[in-house]
Parts: C-alpha cells; structure tokens; sequence
C-alpha cells in the first residue's frame, strides 16, 4: 500500500514537471525588429573591440580634463557690501516692521495650532540671514557694522 502511494505520488510529480517544465524552456522566437536589433549591438560590440575601446561606441569616448581651480586656502570671500546709509530705516520704522510681521505671524500659527520658537540670538540671526541673502557666512567685520 505504501508503495502504491509512492509510485502515484512520483508520477503525479512527474506528470506536473512535464506540464510545466516544457513551456518554461521553449525559448520564444525573435521578430525581426528583435533580430536586427540584437545584430547591431553584436556589430557595435565588435567595433569597439576592433578599437579597443570595449563595449562603447566612439562616440561615447569623451576625454575628461581636470578643472584647474587654486588650492582651497586661496579661495576667499568676495569683499563687503558697503553700508548705503541713505536707505537706512530709523527704529521706529524697524520696530512697526517688526510688530506687524509678528503679528501676522501669530495669527497664522494660532490657526494652525502651533507656538512661536524661542528668538534666536543676534549672532545667529546674522548668520542665518548672510546665508540666505548673500550665499555665505559675514566675516567678522560685518557682523560688527
């Protein structure tokens, strides 16, 4: 009985790979856009191979320059702006700048239920607002003026 079960078993595994197995190898034939395709890339394989240049076209082959840039110590900051105090605003004008930025600030984060962060410090803010106006951090002369 038990060898009756093995024998079935065997040819039921046998009867399943032969229905399964053959179409898995068939292999599928080219059309013959596929077959000129695969025939051009073998004869640009070969040429490349005839020039040495592997696998890639002549075309492809781009010589790389290196760029001659100064050695980093020398790159320096480009010079200060100068101050136009003819534009400058008095404190006054600063400070009602300020309170109405704030306070369209405000609204805005109490309708998204959100809390003003702690105020940065001076030195901060001037740094921050260098990076974003100019590109790059002020040198120490323009954190003072």
């Amino acid at each position: 009985m038990r060898f009756k079960a093995i024998i079935s078993l065997s040819l039921s595994v046998f009867v399943l790979l032969g229905l399964t197995v053959p179409p898995l190898l068939a292999e599928k034939e080219m059309t013959k856009k596929e077959k000129r395709q695969a025939e051009r890339e073998a004869q640009r394989e070969k040429k490349g191979r005839e020039k040495g240049m592997g696998d890639r076209e002549p075309a492809d082959h781009k010589e790389i320059k290196p760029l001659n840039l100064p050695p980093f110590s020398e790159v320096m900051n480009p010079p200060a702006v100068p101050i136009n105090r003819k534009l400058s605003l008095s404190a006054q004008q600063v400070q009602q700048g300020a309170a109405t930025i704030d306070q369209k600030i405000e609204v805005k984060l109490k309708a998204d239920g959100q809390k003003r962060n702690a105020p940065a410090s001076d030195l901060v803010f001037v740094r921050r607002i260098y990076l974003d106006a100019v590109g790059r951090i002020p040198t120490p002369d323009e954190v003072i003026d």
